[in-house]
């Protein structure tokens, strides 16, 4: 019997994040780039700062919102046969 050949680097490899886990991370950072937006709102009190603020928050929201949709888009991809 033969042994088979090991290399040293494939947990690199296996330990390397797949998309799905790349996606994660963005949405954990983009919701919590929303909250700190939304907190921002919160306090703002000259009228350019509280524009300012409506501004990240569309456009967290807009990438939240990509984010989810391609995450669905790979769970689909990864659960097809």
């Amino acid at each position: 019997m033969s042994n088979p050949i090991s290399f040293p680097w494939k947990h690199w490899v296996e330990e390397a994040p797949g998309e799905a886990q790349l996606l994660q991370s963005a949405l954990k950072q983009t919701k919590k780039a929303l909250q700190q937006a939304y907190a921002s709102f919160d306090v703002m009190t000259d009228p350019d700062l509280i524009d300012s603020c409506i501004f990240e928050i569309k456009a967290a929201s807009a990438r939240y919102n990509y984010l989810l949709r391609k995450m669905k888009t790979v769970e689909t991809q990864e659960d097809a046969p």
